[in-house]
């Protein structure tokens, strides 16, 4: 018999999901597969697009700009 490993989650993070799937009428297991997937997918596409536009980083203007201020909020308001 194969021992899989199963993670401990937060007992508050298992009563929200216990509710969630409740007023979802779907088994808790169904409903972590499904955000687990999500999140797993999401990552998939942020790290194929970073592959994607990796090798553009040489070119002018695509450097690194993460130190650069960002102002998402103008001083009027």
């Amino acid at each position: 018999m194969t021992k899989w490993y199963s993670p401990k989650l937060k007992r508050e993070l298992v009563s929200k999901l216990y509710f969630r799937a409740k007023a979802e009428g779907v088994a808790m297991t169904t409903l972590v597969n499904r955000i687990v997937q999500t999140g797993l997918d999401a990552e998939e596409v942020v790290e194929s697009r970073r592959d994607r536009y990796s090798d553009l980083s040489g070119l002018p203007g695509t450097g690194d700009r993460s130190a650069e201020p960002v102002n998402q909020h103008s001083a009027s308001g």
